[in-house]
């Protein structure tokens, strides 16, 4: 089902894991006509979200990130937002997960399952407009947070890359900012929305130090 998630949304996550995190939240969006090439051309960058499958029509690209991402990037690909054959086609064998179906839910509790996370069980966050989310079946020692006994986020190492996978909408990782809550890092232009601690924990993995050296800008230019 296609639940109308806007690239707002999207934006919105990735910006809250960033201040999540104490990290600035500059980002940069890839069109879909921006191709790169070679993966030298991806070695300024530590992490890289795909929510979409504009990789799957670029042959070049696909290829670059691969190698990116098995030299050791760090990658988050939204499973709400892309398609199981365009991760397949990038990752292979070691996309080993299998999709059953797609829900909306109206009431949302993640629960951490990794024993590395902190907290136990959530209180349900209610929404007006349901959030996706992908029901998959996967290896139970890789998911860190589930929803009603589903994987909600789990992870694979690829090479010496790391790759997080997210089956819940964007909006379910979210919560509404209130006058409590820490201003945002940016205050010329502050958010609606701030992670919940279950974004949180994903940021202290997908933000894990990577194991191999980025490239110097004088290097990259």
């Amino acid at each position: 089902a296609d639940l109308g998630v806007t690239k707002e949304e999207v934006v919105d996550a990735i910006i809250s894991i960033k201040e999540s995190a104490d990290l600035p939240r500059l980002a940069f969006e890839v069109y879909d006509d921006f191709v790169t090439p070679t993966a030298e051309s991806l070695d300024c960058l530590v992490h890289l979200v795909i929510a979409g499958d504009q990789l799957a029509a670029d042959a070049a690209g696909m290829s670059a990130v691969r190698q990116w991402l098995m030299e050791g990037g760090r990658l988050w690909i939204m499973l709400d937002q892309v398609d199981p054959a365009t991760v397949e086609l990038l990752l292979g064998d070691a996309f080993d997960c299998q999709v059953v179906d797609r829900v909306g839910l109206t009431s949302v509790t993640t629960d951490p399952v990794d024993p590395g996370l902190d907290g136990g069980e959530t209180a349900a966050a209610e929404f007006e407009e349901p959030v996706e989310l992908v029901r998959v079946i996967t290896t139970d020692e890789n998911v860190l947070y589930a929803v009603n006994g589903w994987p909600a986020a789990f992870y694979r190492r690829v090479g010496n890359g790391y790759v997080m996978f997210t089956t819940l909408g964007p909006r379910g990782w979210l919560r509404t900012r209130t006058p409590k809550d820490p201003h945002p890092v940016d205050v010329s232009y502050p958010t609606t929305y701030i992670a919940t601690d279950a974004l949180k924990g994903l940021g202290g993995h997908f933000f894990e130090q990577s194991q191999t050296s980025i490239l110097s800008q004088e290097q990259f230019s």
